[in-house]
């Protein structure tokens, strides 16, 4: 029972219009009991609540027909057009707007009497034509007479919109006239009040003429000074534009927004319009136009949104008009801007994802909502199936705008770009906005738009294009697809929702998935029943999997769930129910067939889908709702994995193994750049699935793609490994392939895999590969780009000299945690050190001392030269006051703990009597040099550490508090005994330190000299190691130097009386024993040293025994002896020669200061002649060697500077070292060379480099390869400091670019290459005559050859040289093509200073020289039919000029007709031919290489004759070659044979027929 106070709490809070409802209740009750149910009760007053609100209306309607033909009846005609007054105010039509609203949305409009309609419809008819036409002023508010106007004329078509598109309307209301003005009417608004406030475009066009109030021909006709007044005016349209453009919304009136948000709202109106009331095809075209224009303007964004509607209504409604509508939608899309910050404003439902563009959201929506479903579209025989396959039926209207639109975009490439749009990236964007639907289940066409693009991109449009570059973009768009089908793929095996249905029970399920998961499964399950029971009576199976099916209805729910309230948005998302069944239908019809066999089928057949479909659309709103409160909705991740998993079974899915195959066959392109992008696509899918490099034919197809001759190419495959090198099973399976493209040629190549290498490092457990990167990455710092030395620097910089790491518990360090970081990096150093060490040479050890080259010397002098850190982060504590940088300080104690593990080595090691001896004269070819390198002791090491220290800066080996202490740390083992290799390198680096200790601090104790002298002289005496006997020379040389007050004769002088007592004893003799002969080369190695390091104490001693001119003297006469067992000496002695020259360089020089008689110039001179023996010649260069790079260290000296108490240095220029003359080491000047040479200039360099630079040249091209080798050697230092004129050095490089030995081609080569970039000019003239000189050295290899043959029968010890082979002299030319290959000119210069030769008259022997010339022409790599073209045209152009210098017997031969069996010229014709055989040679060799090149590159007569050098290039054409042509054939080729009438009948009878054959170019001939 209810009791009354229910009802009256129920009443009191019920009321409509301040009107009580108890107004609305009726005078008897149902009554159950005492009184009637809340629902009755509820139902009853929202019915009588329609009728008042129909009533209201009704009469609102009388009222304005009142007041509107009371206002007609008062005003003139004239009156009644006026703009000044409007009949309706806003807020009357506000009124109406609002229950004209309330009355469509409970449907009640077809209540109200059509006469009254109609007469509502004329009111606003005429409120419409006052407005119409009005514009809005910058100075416009709300209140002005056009705002207030336009505003009410916008509020009558909403209310006419409203009416017309209500439902169930009488058919008299629908005027095309009414709506035609209607849709006038908005367009002028939106173009002429909305647009040109936000375009300037617009605003130019529209408002331009408007500051003037005058049209185009009033303003011709103005007089003077209106003219001015306009021009003023025309001044505040642009202002008035660049407000615009600047796109501040502070200039638009306010009214503009309000008018803007009532103009979205009328779009909306139409859309609906459309779907309700067929609309002409010329209102429709015209609704889309001005639709789709508004997509263009920027900062309307809600206008866009009602747009989207508008179009899509147009879309689905007007099957006829698809067509054109989506020729305006691509017009639109290439309006479109392809960046910005605004171009993705569409909002979609996931907040985590971002906004996709307003055309994409157009587009998708129309494609989406032409497919239809319904129950008479099943799959079951012919006629139905050709039903659902139109156009306009079915899915297949989707498939069918999908292709048509991608096809008529990607063909529109060429034209967009010619209107210089960027057509590349709205597509680009088109395709990353569908990448992004692809998840979203209320946007199942993304799929599709997808598919249909993919199979556009795999043909001509795409990947099989003519034109590189749109092959290059369809292969990255395919790229991004496949990589987003692979991600899901991945995402869907880790996440197998499908099965998770059948594993749970429903308690789990709502455990897991939610409560609204769990009914949405026993919402589904029951529509599943209620389907599986409909569709039993057609008598055919149903569903294949009835779980698979049931998920299939959660998700289909959940699109069904989502329909929004309004009509239009209702539409668009039921047609992504649509979409879906029609999808999940077709996918069921065709299963099994093509592509889809083997793939998971849907859950049911046709019919199941269709019934289900029903069952759906059955399901009422309020049903839905009831469902909803009940319940918590789905979640939406829930819905999304769903989607997602059923899309891997849809077609573009199952078509992603299809385009990566279609990746892969794309990396054998013809061009570079489509390569490296199907590179690029490979990378992107790899990076979502990276099991995909696991693959065979993947790495096959990246191992072939590593060594591809384009450096974008493998640039691009070094990035797909680099990302995946951390993974263990990838990085052993490529880390070689990595390893070997760090010597790539590509710049870029070797960065990249610097710096994966480097990343590579941090997470390498593996000891001994990470020495071999480390190795690998030391040895390029000598990279010819800047770039790469720097990479490196910075990456040992971290590892040796970086900041120590700071500890678990605080900020710094303690001491013995400092001491064990420090010991552990020098270890590593030393590790590192002594594998470089061991690969820089192929004997296994480099040669001490090391040079600035060395790997590890040049980082580290690289690294302290260049510190990084700021000065203000000064390493703090003992060293407060020190102005170093802090590499320098940890390279300071870097050799301290250097030297501490070499001092722990020694102890553990407890001496070495037991090392291995190691036979290194054993030629044994099974010996292992390296291994049994790597076996030396490890003291070794440490002290191989010290000595590249000491290379790289000596200072480093001074210490703050004892600056010899490292002296007194390695005197100890300079008394070792051992005469083994190990020893000789560790004596050599002790003895390298103790003498960069010596010469920088330039003091010792009398005690500590004396014995050290001791034990070097022990050293000279005893150690049969050069490297020992060096060092040891030149540490006592500097021990010398040091004053020990007690009149003591220096060491140096000791052992120097010694060996020259020695010398002049055994001088006399004419044979020596062999222990004579082993004393005199340890004698002269070093006698020759000690002259080079203490030709300043020997003269400081005047002792005339042991001066500079006495030792020469001595060297000069073993220079003088002839016996072949002692030319080793004849060696040792030039070597010594060289060494006192290098001290004293005045001794090149005569007593009358020129290359006279007394000097060195004539043992110089001798050496370098090329009938000198090899060992001499390569002496002699390595002297001249020495002696520059002494001049130039000499050329920047450190120095302190005297006299300050802080260690500041001082750098003594070039021009210092000139105007002061020379510096020692002690502040002390020697000899201004000045006076002498006649220059000025202190240093001989320069005279001495020009008085034997034409024997140096000579010499580069020496038949012997070591003398080559060093000749390069000396003409790189030669260049590097500009001693002679660079142009005389082009023709050996260029003759150097066919040598037989790799290296000494290699070196060439790089110098030509630096050359030619900084004199190109030098290179162009000097060609022709290297050209010649390129073939004279080819003749004088093989004829040396055979000459060491023969010599070889006598003597079998002796090397074997090799001749330069054909492979040899083509890839010679191709260096020398590609050289040159940076431009078309260049080119052309090249080739033309090739053909310049065939233009001048040859002789007999240079025939040969000729068949040369034309067999590298031959084999060039051209890259461009343009180049082939150029040839042949000026070969052409060259038989010409020859073929008129024929005699006229030999015209008249070629006249007469020619006997097709061969006869022969008449033997008295063919002498009287005999002069002109020459030029018959030379014709014949151009002919047959033009018809070589027509044949290998496929080049016809007509373009022959078509081309013209001065025409511009053209791309466009693919350079052909012909791989079946073989070589050209010049065997015929005998220059002899002119002796022979016989052959030389043949070769005129030859050319003859070439000449007949080549009649088509030479008609004249």
């Amino acid at each position: 029972m209810r009791s009354r106070s229910r009802y009256c709490e129920y009443l009191s809070f019920t009321s409509l219009d301040n009107t009580s409802v108890l107004t609305f209740l009726p005078n008897s009750l149902p009554l159950r009991g005492e009184y009637p149910s809340l629902e009755w009760l509820s139902d009853h007053v929202g019915q009588q609540k329609r009728i008042h609100s129909v009533r209201s209306f009704q009469k609102t309607i009388e009222n304005i027909s009142e007041k509107f033909d009371g206002a007609a009846l008062c005003n003139t005609p004239s009156q009644f057009s006026s703009v000044e007054r409007h009949y309706l105010s806003c807020e009357d039509l506000t009124d109406v707007v609002t229950q004209a609203r309330t009355l469509a949305n409970d449907k009640q409009l077809s209540d109200i009497p059509s006469t009254l309609l109609s007469r509502l419809l004329t009111v606003l008819s005429a409120h419409l034509k006052q407005a119409n036409g009005l514009r809005l002023h910058s100075s416009s508010d709300e209140t002005s007479i056009e705002a207030q106007n336009i505003l009410v004329g916008l509020d009558a078509v909403s209310i006419s919109l409203l009416i017309l598109g209500a439902d169930d309307m009488p058919k008299e209301l629908y005027q095309e006239e009414w709506i035609d003005e209607m849709v006038d009417y908005i367009r002028f608004h939106l173009v002429h009040n909305i647009f040109v406030f936000f375009d300037a475009a617009h605003y130019q066009i529209h408002r331009a003429h408007e500051g003037v109030g005058f049209c185009e021909d009033d303003i011709c006709q103005a007089a003077p000074t209106q003219r001015k007044k306009r021009r003023k005016n025309a001044s505040l349209s642009r202002c008035h534009q660049k407000d615009i453009d600047s796109s501040s919304n502070n200039n638009i009136p306010k009214v503009v927004y309000s008018i803007s948000s009532k103009l979205s709202m009328l779009l909306g109106q139409l859309a609906n319009l459309l779907l309700v009331v067929r609309v002409p095809d010329a209102i429709t075209l015209q609704l889309t136009s001005f639709g789709l224009s508004v997509f263009t303007i920027d900062n309307i964004f809600l206008l866009q949104n009602q747009a989207i509607k508008l179009v899509v209504a147009a879309f689905r409604t007007q099957p006829k008009l698809r067509g054109v509508i989506m020729d305006n939608l691509m017009l639109t899309l290439l309006k479109m801007p392809s960046s910005g910050r605004g171009i993705r404003r569409y909002m979609l439902p996931d907040d985590e994802t971002p906004c996709i563009q307003m055309i994409t959201a157009v587009l998708a929506s129309c494609i989406q909502s032409s497919v239809t479903f319904s129950a008479g579209l099943a799959a079951g025989g012919d006629e139905q199936r050709s039903i659902c396959e139109t156009e306009t039926v079915g899915y297949a209207p989707a498939f069918h705008w999908s292709h048509t639109f991608w096809k008529e975009l990607l063909n529109s490439w060429q034209s967009a770009k010619d209107q210089e749009i960027d057509i590349k990236g709205l597509i680009q964007n088109l395709v990353t906005d569908l990448l992004t639907l692809l998840k979203f289940p209320e946007w199942p066409v993304a799929s599709l738009l997808l598919l249909c693009l993919c199979s556009q991109l795999l043909s001509s449009c795409g990947i099989c294009s003519t034109e590189i570059r749109i092959r290059e973009f369809a292969l990255d768009l395919l790229g991004q697809i496949s990589a987003r089908l692979k991600n899901d793929s991945k995402t869907c095996e880790s996440d197998n929702i499908l099965g998770y249905l059948a594993r749970n029970t429903k308690q789990n399920i709502s455990m897991t998935g939610g409560r609204g998961f769990a009914w949405a499964v026993d919402a589904a399950r029951a529509d599943v029943a209620t389907t599986l029971v409909a569709s039993n009576h057609c008598g055919v199976p149903v569903a294949f999997s009835e779980e698979r099916f049931v998920l299939e209805a959660i998700l289909l729910r959940y699109v069904h769930m989502q329909r929004p309230n309004d009509p239009v948005l209702n539409s668009s998302e039921q047609s992504a129910l649509t979409f879906l069944f029609a999808q999940l239908a077709r996918e069921a019809d065709r299963h099994g067939t093509g592509f889809r066999s083997g793939v998971p089928c849907p859950g049911a057949y046709r019919v199941a889908y269709q019934k289900l479909y029903e069952v759906l659309n059955s399901s009422t709103e309020a049903d839905l709702n009831r469902r909803s409160r009940d319940s918590d909705p789905i979640p939406r991740a829930i819905a999304v994995r769903l989607f997602r998993a059923f899309s891997r079974h849809l077609p573009l899915a199952q078509q992603v193994d299809t385009l990566f195959r279609r990746l892969i066959w794309a990396l054998d392109d013809s061009a570079i750049t489509v390569r490296a992008a199907a590179v690029r696509a490979i990378d992107n899918v790899v990076s979502a699935d990276h099991r995909i490099l696991g693959v065979e034919q993947i790495r096959s197809a990246i191992e072939r793609r590593m060594t591809d001759s384009g450096t974008m190419v493998r640039s691009s495959i070094v990035d797909l490994l680099g990302k995946h090198m951390h993974k263990a099973e990838f990085a052993n399976q490529y880390y070689k392939s990595i390893l070997e493209r760090i010597s790539d040629v590509g710049v870029s190549v070797r960065k990249r895999v610097i710096n994966i290498l480097h990343s590579y490092l941090e997470t390498l457990p593996n000891m001994s590969i990470r020495i071999e990167i480390l190795r690998t990455l030391a040895f390029r710092i000598s990279d010819d780009d800047t770039g790469v030395q720097e990479l490196v620097v910075r990456i040992f910089r971290g590892l040796w000299l970086s900041q120590l790491p700071a500890s678990n518990h605080v900020c710094q360090l303690t001491d013995a945690e400092t001491t064990d970081f420090l010991s552990e990096r020098a270890e590593h150093f030393v590790n590192v050190l002594w594998d470089v060490f061991c690969s820089v040479s192929r004997t296994g050890l480099a040669k001490l001392p090391l040079l600035p080259t060395f790997p590890i010397v040049a980082i580290l002098r690289r690294t302290l030269s260049s510190s990084e850190d700021d000065a203000a982060t000064l390493w703090k504590g003992d060293r407060k006051g020190t102005k170093d940088s802090i590499d320098i300080i940890r390279a300071n104690d870097m050799c301290n703990a250097i030297l501490n593990g070499l001092l722990l080595q020694e102890e553990y090691d407890g001496g070495r009597e037991d090392a291995l001896e190691v036979p290194f004269l054993i030629e044994d070819t099974q010996f292992d040099r390296r291994s049994y390198t790597l076996s030396f002791p490890r003291a070794v090491r440490y002290a191989l550490g010290l000595h590249v220290f000491c290379v790289a800066d000596r200072k480093l080996l001074v210490g703050d508090v004892n600056p010899t202490a490292l002296v007194t740390a390695l005197h100890p083992y300079l008394k070792r005994c051992e005469n083994n290799p190990a020893n000789a390198i560790q004596l050599q680096c002790c003895l390298s330190v103790i003498d960069a200790v010596v010469e920088e601090v330039g003091c010792l104790s009398f005690s500590s000299a004396c014995e050290l002298e001791k034990d070097l002289r022990c050293l000279l005496l005893r150690s049969t190691y050069h490297g020992v006997l060096y060092y040891a020379a030149r540490c006592i040389c500097s021990t010398s130097k040091i004053d020990s007050g007690t009149g003591a004769l220096p060491g140096a002088l000791q052992i120097c009386y010694r060996f020259v007592k020695m010398l002049n004893e055994v001088c006399i003799e004419r044979e020596l024993s062999n222990g004579e002969h082993a004393h005199v080369a340890r004698a002269l190695f070093v006698l020759g040293h000690l002259a080079r390091f203490g030709a300043e104490t020997f003269e400081n001693y005047g002792d005339r025994e042991v001066s500079p001119t006495r030792l020469l003297h001595i060297f000069r006469s073993f220079l003088q002896r002839t016996s072949r067992q002692e030319f080793d000496l004849k060696k040792s002695a030039l070597r010594a020669c060289g060494l006192l020259f290098v001290s004293r360089p005045c001794l090149m020089l005569s007593a009358k200061g020129d290359f006279g008689k007394g000097s060195m110039d004539g043992i110089m001179c001798a050496a370098l002649s090329t009938s000198a023996e090899c060992g001499l010649k390569e002496q002699a260069l390595l002297n001249l060697e020495e002696y520059l790079r002494e001049e130039e260290s000499r050329a920047l000296i450190r120095f302190p500077v005297r006299g300050d108490q802080t260690s500041q240095t001082k750098y003594f220029s070039h021009d210092d070292v000139c105007n002061d003359g020379l510096v020692n080491l002690h502040g002390g000047k020697t000899e201004n060379l000045q006076t002498v040479n006649g220059e000025y200039d202190n240093s001989l360099a320069n005279g001495v480099a020009q008085r034997y630079w034409s024997d140096v040249i000579e010499l580069s091209t020496d038949p012997e390869p070591s003398v080559r080798l060093k000749a390069l050697h000396l003409v790189e230092i030669v260049l590097r400091q500009g001693l002679v004129h660079p142009m005389s050095c082009f023709p050996p490089l260029i003759a150097l670019q066919i040598d037989p030995v790799v290296t000494v081609r290699k070196l060439a080569f790089r110098l030509l290459k630096q050359q030619r970039g900084k004199h190109p000019e030098f290179f162009d003239h000097q060609l022709n005559l290297a050209l010649e000189l390129l073939f004279d050295y080819c003749k004088r290899i093989r004829s040396a050859v055979k000459s060491m043959a023969k010599e070889r029968q006598r003597n079998v010890d002796l090397l074997v040289l090799r001749a330069s082979s054909a492979d040899d002299i083509n890839t010679g030319f191709i260096n020398l093509y590609k050289l040159v290959n940076t431009c078309r000119a260049a080119r052309f210069k090249f080739l033309h200073a090739v053909l310049l030769r065939y233009e001048k008259k040859v002789v007999n022997s240079e025939i040969t020289y000729v068949c040369f010339l034309a067999s590298a022409t031959a084999a060039l790599p051209f890259t461009m039919n343009d180049e082939v073209l150029f040839v042949i045209f000026h070969l052409n152009r060259i038989i010409s000029l020859h073929a008129s210098a024929l005699t006229e017997t030999f015209l008249d031969t070629l006249k007469k007709p020619w006997d097709s069996a061969g006869e022969l010229i008449p033997t008295h014709t063919a002498l009287c031919l005999c002069e002109n055989f020459d030029i018959s040679f030379l014709l014949s060799i151009m002919i047959l290489l033009k018809r070589h090149l027509k044949e290998l590159y496929d080049l016809t007569d007509a373009r022959l004759r078509a081309y013209s050098p001065s025409e511009p290039l053209k791309t466009g054409e693919t350079l052909v070659r012909r791989s079946e042509v073989g070589q050209l054939d010049l065997s015929w080729v005998d220059p002899e044979s002119v002796e022979s009438r016989l052959c030389c009948a043949r070769q005129i009878q030859l050319l003859c027929s070439l000449l007949l054959d080549d009649t088509i170019d030479h008609i004249s001939v």
